[in-house]
């Protein structure tokens, strides 16, 4: 069972970790026997040097106590997972509505010109596999604030052509354009509320 340690400012509990320091508020960590974490760590069972603050300290909690809040970035994560998840769908079905083509090829020698079917599992399976990696890349990079704004940003871009496509009546009467703004609106208020609102934590 890992230690606990207290922040004697915070009067916080936190499992000894690699960290020396609250990470709210810079104090050094101390042990409920009195040693803080870094002379733990460089004299192991050494002799407490304040076995008082034992006394003193918060009681230890018995349980997992979290951070009340909405982490907006696991969200926005979670909804670049769901429309990779949707477009992968849309190939599916493709391949299943075009798995061949028909090519006409012309013999050169004859001038003759016959009609050949090419399979497209092979090339329907990399775009699934590029596809897949390029949306767990953006779900990954999410977490970065930097590759927020950027995903605002383009996501801007396709609200703008999506009003534009509705704007004109095209793609099907406007459904597929209007279903297109619906996700990229719900898209852009989370990445605006990951910005404004700080990440939850947890704390032992």
């Amino acid at each position: 069972m890992p230690e606990a340690v207290c922040c004697p400012k915070c009067w916080t509990w936190d499992e000894l970790g690699k960290r020396t320091s609250c990470k709210r508020c810079g104090t050094p960590l101390i042990l409920a026997d009195g040693r803080t974490a870094t002379e733990a760590a460089g004299q192991g069972s050494a002799t407490p040097l304040t076995p008082a603050f034992a006394g003193n300290a918060p009681a230890l909690p018995m349980v997992r106590i979290t951070r009340a809040g909405v982490d907006w970035v696991d969200i926005a994560r979670f909804f670049t997972i769901g429309y990779g998840l949707l477009v992968m769908a849309g190939l599916i079905a493709l391949s299943l509505f075009i798995p061949s083509v028909k090519v006409p090829v012309t013999d050169p020698n004859t001038g003759l010109t016959t009609i050949q079917i090419v399979s497209l599992g092979p090339a329907w399976a990399i775009v699934g596999i590029f596809v897949l990696a390029f949306f767990l890349l953006f779900a990954w990079l999410t977490k970065f604030l930097i590759a927020r704004i950027i995903f605002l940003g383009i996501d801007g871009l396709w609200i703008i052509a999506a009003l534009s496509r509705l704007g004109t009546g095209g793609d099907s009467g406007g459904l597929l354009p209007l279903a297109q703004l619906i996700i990229d609106l719900a898209y852009g208020a989370v990445l605006i509320m990951s910005f404004v609102s700080p990440r939850p934590g947890s704390r032992s």
